[in-house]
């Protein structure tokens, strides 16, 4: 049964519609009251427009994107939409889903209890087939500063669960079959499509509040910072490192910001067993503050590359991370890996900045006994993959610095 399913499973439409605010594609105006030129009314006016392109068209706040099929074992579709800002002042951009529908079933968010998940992670990660949506960037500076806002469906082939698998499968089956029979019975009845999710994105002039991404702190971003000093710095030596960002969207209310040493650097290399004394004896003459670096903090950057970054084994079929909400989906997804002896891998061109030639670990954390290494595994891809007691690789500090010395 499983097997036939999966060859023979269509699902003819799947839309999902993305249903920005009325900001998209419309050119608006305000008053910038902090503007004034003299002692008067007279105000400076700002221009507010920003601008959603989808394979170099322009598009309107309405957004479809159809599918003819989607089975166990499609290739990945995926979209991209390029909202690019136009006019003179910054805008900070959020979205959220609304509502969804898989089936007959109106997909609910758990808001309650500590399995509380959004409907964006719900459709990552709790059927066979995953629909992740990512957003670069949080905002858009003035004067045509863009971000990508990205979608992609997937279904692997083999899971890892069969009987979920087939289960779905037959969902899925049942479901287009009693459509196709409505549609049979009454031609003016309209076939619905087995998917339906809307998604709001709204756009906000940016200001001063905490709630806001911090611009002066992406991800990837260099920041040169004395660890000695414990200070921002100008020019890289022995105590002036080299790092890059690694919190995906630092805000104006954080007061510290996570900084990875660059990978390149002069580590000292040891076997998982002597991680800790390792790390404290190499930043035993720092005065910044610092903290190994886990495994979660590379998987949760990795994972906001919804079309590359995968789960691989042997014996299941190779899967999209999708974004990591929360620790429960990260405990789920290391789980799955163990299960499966099974690794991840992610673009180097994507996350130059964790890409390296030297394996270094990334401490799982207290709660059990595994490392993972992470490495260069060609030109494209690195790979992070559980070592052994043998293994020995750099150990490379996390820096948190307060926002204050920088």
């Amino acid at each position: 049964m499983k097997s036939l399913f999966k060859r023979n499973l269509k699902i003819y439409i799947i839309p999902l519609f993305f249903i920005a605010a009325t900001f998209i594609f419309t050119t608006f105006a305000w008053f910038a009251y902090s503007g004034l030129k003299r002692v008067s009314t007279d105000v400076d006016i700002q221009s507010w427009y920003i601008e959603m392109k989808k394979d170099g068209e322009s598009v309107t706040n309405n957004i479809v994107i159809s599918l003819e099929n989607i089975y166990p074992g499609m290739d990945t579709v995926t979209e991209i939409v390029k909202i690019q800002n136009k006019g003179d002042s910054d805008a900070s951009l959020s979205y959220h889903v609304i509502s969804a529908r898989i089936f007959d079933t109106n997909v609910e968010a758990v808001t309650t209890g500590p399995n509380q998940k959004s409907l964006e992670n719900i459709l990552s990660h709790d059927y066979p087939f995953h629909i992740n949506i990512n957003l670069s960037k949080h905002y858009v500076k003035k004067t045509n500063d863009e971000t990508d806002f990205e979608v992609s469906i997937s279904w692997p082939l083999d899971s890892g669960n069969d009987s979920l698998d087939s289960l779905w499968g037959r969902n899925s089956y049942d479901f287009q079959a009693q459509e196709n029979e409505r549609h049979s019975l009454n031609n003016s009845y309209e076939i619905r499509p087995s998917i339906k999710v809307v998604i709001e994105l709204a756009a906000e002039q940016y200001i001063e509040s905490s709630e806001y991404s911090d611009m002066k702190y992406n991800l990837g971003d260099v920041v040169l910072y004395d660890v000695v000093q414990n200070k921002k710095c100008n020019a890289v030596s022995s105590t002036c490192l080299s790092t890059n960002v690694i919190d995906y969207n630092n805000k104006l209310q954080d007061t510290t910001v996570t900084l990875l040493p660059t990978v390149y650097g002069n580590y000292s290399l040891s076997t998982y067993d002597n991680y800790l004394s390792t790390l404290n004896s190499y930043t035993s003459s720092w005065n910044a503050t610092t903290r190994g670096l886990l495994t979660s903090d590379i998987i949760k950057i990795i994972s906001h590359d919804i079309f590359n970054s995968t789960l691989n084994s042997s014996q299941i079929s190779p899967q999209i991370i999708g974004d990591i909400e929360s620790n429960n989906d990260y405990y789920s997804l290391i789980n799955k890996a163990r299960t499966f002896n099974g690794s991840f891998s992610f673009m180097n061109n994507k996350f130059s900045y964790l890409a390296s030639n030297i394996c270094y670990w990334a401490d799982i954390n207290e709660q059990n006994q595994y490392g993972y290494t992470v490495i260069r595994n060609n030109e494209n891809t690195s790979v992070i993959t559980v070592g052994n007691e043998n293994t020995t690789c750099n150990v490379i500090p996390v820096i948190i610095a307060n926002k204050n010395d920088l």
